[in-house]
This record gives C-alpha cells, structure tokens and sequence, in this order.
C-alpha cells in the first residue's frame, strides 16, 4: 500500500510561524514583515496586510515571489526526481524478488 501524506494549513501555519521566528532572529525585520513575508497565503493578500499594518511590503513581496517561483520552478523537479527515484527502487526490488523465487 501507498500512503499518501499532504501538508495542509494546519500544518503549515505552525512551520511557518517557527521559521518566521528564526527570521526575526536572524534578519533585523519586525515581527509583523518576519510572519507576513513567510505566512502560507496569497501574495496579493499579504500584500495588502502588509501595507495596512505597515510592515516592510518589498521584503513581504519577495519572500512571497521567491515561494511563488519555487513551487513553480524547482518544485515539479524535485517531485520528478522523486518519482524517478521510487519507480527505480520498485524495480529493483520486483527484479530482486524475481531472482529469489
């Protein structure tokens, strides 16, 4: 059998506010630009918190645009490689049971 793990919001909202902390420690940004800039979400959304609450909208921007190219551009990739990577070890181990029996 196959299990299938998803991340969902649930999920995320905890990741991303943890890794947001370790932006605020690292990076000298107010927390409300730490949490909007790494906050699952739309980009335009954020956006507009961002200015309304007057958190650094350029750092919100291009954190968001980064997470938006990623997904587009690296992520397919991975999940391509992965797939690849799963596949070949399916086969070696149906060759592997093939040479036992």
């Amino acid at each position: 059998t196959t299990e299938i793990y998803t991340l969902s919001l649930h999920d995320a909202l905890p990741i991303s506010w943890a890794l947001s902390m370790i932006l605020i420690k690292v990076k000298p940004i107010s927390s409300a630009t730490g949490i909007l800039s790494l906050a699952p979400g739309g980009m335009d959304q954020l956006g507009i918190i961002a200015a309304e609450i007057h958190a650094d909208l350029s750092v919100v921007a291009g954190y968001q645009l980064f997470r938006l190219f990623f997904i587009f551009f690296v992520v397919p990739i991975a999940l391509k490689a992965f797939i690849r990577f799963l596949r070949a070890r399916k086969e070696a181990e149906r060759m592997g049971s093939r040479r036992l029996g």
